[in-house]
């Protein structure tokens, strides 16, 4: 969470394979049955603190001797979340709730998917202006379908192209003077 209101806060709600359970004592889980496997059903979890850490560390991580995976959601309907599911769903609420009271949202590379509805729903419900960067006819089509009243403006197709165009909105709609 922000620890200020200077801060910009960055979503990646599905997690990451770059989230991996903290090393810190109170979260150490280590499973370690010589012969046996580990089954992760839908039921057993784990809530650990994550990290962030770069791709070399993930990949370290990923081939050491935990029992752990990265904290990120296995790509189905309704995504089941075993590692550090708490935090996830800590952030969905603040995110919820931030998407409320929000004059501007900015996305991101993305794709609209319907059924990511702690993702999408507040977005169709918000009265924010969204600004958005990627796919455009993807963006376009949700919009028609989800929220034609929305106020947005598609900025680029690419990164590279709209990130110059986001810093210049920002610079003259949302960046105020404090002097």
């Amino acid at each position: 969470m922000p620890k200020s209101d200077k801060e910009i806060i960055f979503w990646k709600l599905h997690g990451s394979s770059n989230f991996i359970p903290s090393n810190s004592k109170e979260s150490k889980i280590k499973i370690d049955i010589k012969n046996q496997f580990v089954k992760y059903t839908k039921y057993a979890s784990f809530n650990p603190d994550i990290t962030a850490v770069n791709t070399t560390e993930a990949v370290n991580f990923c081939n050491s001797d935990t029992a752990l995976y990265p904290s990120m959601c296995i790509y189905c309907k309704g995504k089941p979340l075993q590692i550090s599911s708490y935090l996830k769903d800590t952030l969905i609420s603040f995110w919820q709730k931030q998407v409320k009271i929000s004059k501007y949202i900015i996305i991101i590379g993305i794709k609209p998917h319907p059924d990511d509805k702690h993702i999408w729903n507040p977005l169709i419900k918000t009265q924010a202006k969204l600004l958005f960067i990627g796919n455009k006819e993807e963006f376009k089509n949700w919009i028609k379908e989800y929220k034609p009243e929305a106020n947005y403006e598609i900025l680029s197709n690419r990164f590279k192209d709209g990130l110059p165009k986001l810093i210049n909105y920002l610079k003259l709609n949302c960046i105020h003077d404090t002097k």
